[in-house]
């Protein structure tokens, strides 16, 4: 972590603080264009909730694309930004928001991107802080203290459950960051969902998967070009493979893996059948599946621009270190001269790839966090109606009857019954039908409908809710 001396301030400049994943900053400061305006404060570097590093830019069309999720990179989230001050008294925090002069530029922004009309009558303030921290406030203080700043610059009403405006409080070891949350979909609340859009791994056996912002990150920098031959010889549900086409456009792309059911979840997802809404992936064609052990590849040498890849950790999964050293030799083999070897790793075992005779050249190594913030478990049909339309919605006893008088079905199975207590998995579409609205009777009925995104942080939405007109 930089000491608070050396961490960059943002300048009248910067309108937005754009969160990507820790260790990413500088990497999406380019591929945002930031240039000379742009700016990256590394949040923390231990991990945890607060694990992202922000990409501070000037306000644009840009921002409004990205938070909508209409174009731009995949990000974890977009927040207008409202301060940004050293963390050393709780007091101070509030006092720099009271007196921020950047209320007016970032309620103008999130006017513009959430389509507000009116003045905002009610709001809640949440936070998170860095990991590792010598007694730290708590993460309730913190909000409380930001709150108190919010009540008085402009005296809103505060309500946790039906707000019109939400203040978000990011405390590390060198900055305490504040901002409105643009991101379509946000939703900050307790357990499972906790403060962040999160992706998820929907379909895969009790495996994890790369978030999409990290894909894209690390495709960057491994400076993936549309005229190169790309594999990843360890693909688990091929996040990697796919990104490499959709968002780095290479010319192909080879995933493989040596488990059956990792490569049927590759082709599922190269071919539409991962996602619930059955469309394949874009550049589907250039992608190809195989299976084949990582130490055995049947490549002949010299033939590949580049590899990329996930190596295996975790308790669930890691893999052995002559694994690694066999993987390592092996991706050696098939790499043409100047080729790229891009392999993402736990730092202990980054350590011992630098001791090993590989015969390749180490060009540099990232630190990362690539799960800043917890993953989002499956909710209930009645937890998630609560959370995407509070004020139609208030309450569980209220979902529990939306659901029970057939008023909420699932795009995928319309005519099937849904029970309240019925997990839906990231990826699904509900579909909630108001009262004296024609009944939603088949998939294609279902697809026509405008999306509210519940989920970002993808090429396409994870989980959306949508309404039927009256």
């Amino acid at each position: 972590m930089a000491d608070d001396a050396d961490a960059p301030r943002p300048t009248r400049a910067h309108g937005v603080a754009v969160v990507v994943p820790g260790g990413l900053g500088a990497t999406f400061k380019d591929l945002l264009d930031g240039g000379a305006d742009g700016a990256v404060l590394a949040g923390s570097s231990h991990g945890g909730e607060a694990g992202v590093d922000f990409v501070l830019l000037p306000d644009g069309p840009r921002v409004t694309e990205m938070a909508l999720g209409t174009g731009g990179p995949p990000v974890i989230a977009v927040m207008a930004l409202l301060t940004c001050c050293a963390s050393d008294e709780l007091p101070a925090l509030g006092e720099a928001l009271e007196h921020s002069d950047r209320w007016d530029g970032a309620l103008a922004i999130w006017r513009r991107c959430g389509g507000k009309t009116e003045a905002p009558r009610a709001f809640r303030a949440t936070a998170l802080r860095e990991d590792g921290l010598e007694r730290p406030p708590k993460t309730n203080e913190i909000a409380r203290a930001a709150g108190a700043g919010v009540w008085r610059r402009w005296g809103w009403r505060v309500s946790m459950t039906a707000w019109d405006i939400e203040v978000i409080a990011v405390w590390t070891g060198s900055f305490a960051l504040c901002g409105l949350p643009l991101t379509a979909g946000w939703v900050a609340s307790k357990e499972p969902l906790r403060f962040w859009p999160a992706e998820y791994a929907a379909g895969e056996r009790g495996g994890t998967e790369l978030r999409p912002s990290v894909c894209c990150g690390l495709l960057h920098a491994a400076a993936i070009s549309p005229d190169q031959i790309v594999i990843d010889p360890m693909a688990g549900g091929g996040a990697l493979p796919a990104a490499a086409v959709r968002l780095g456009g290479c010319r192909y792309a080879l995933a493989g893996d040596v488990r059956r059911e990792c490569a049927h979840q590759c082709k599922a997802r190269r071919d539409g059948r991962g996602g619930r809404d059955g469309r394949a992936a874009a550049g589907a064609s250039r992608m190809e599946v195989a299976r084949w052990d990582v130490r055995r590849l049947p490549l002949r040498a010299g033939c590949i621009d580049a590899v990329i890849m996930d190596f295996p950790w975790g308790n669930r999964h890691k893999a052995s270190h002559a694994l690694l050293a066999e993987a390592v030799g092996e991706c050696g083999r098939v790499l043409r001269a100047g080729g790229t070897l891009l392999i993402l790793l736990p730092r202990s075992e980054a350590a011992r790839l630098a001791r090993l005779d590989t015969g390749l050249a180490p060009l540099r190594t990232m630190p990362l966090v690539v799960g800043g913030f917890p993953r989002l478990g499956a909710l209930t049909v009645s937890e998630l109606l609560v959370r995407v339309w509070p004020a139609l919605i208030p309450t569980q006893s209220v979902a529990k009857r939306t659901v029970r008088h057939g008023l909420v079905c699932v795009a995928s199975r319309p005519k099937a019954p849904l029970n309240w207590r019925e997990r839906v998995a990231v990826g699904e579409r509900v579909v909630v039908r108001p009262l004296g609205a024609q009944r939603v009777v088949s998939v294609e009925d279902a697809a026509a409908l405008g999306a509210v995104p519940v989920l970002w942080e993808s090429d396409t939405w994870l989980c959306g809710v949508h309404s039927v007109p009256i």
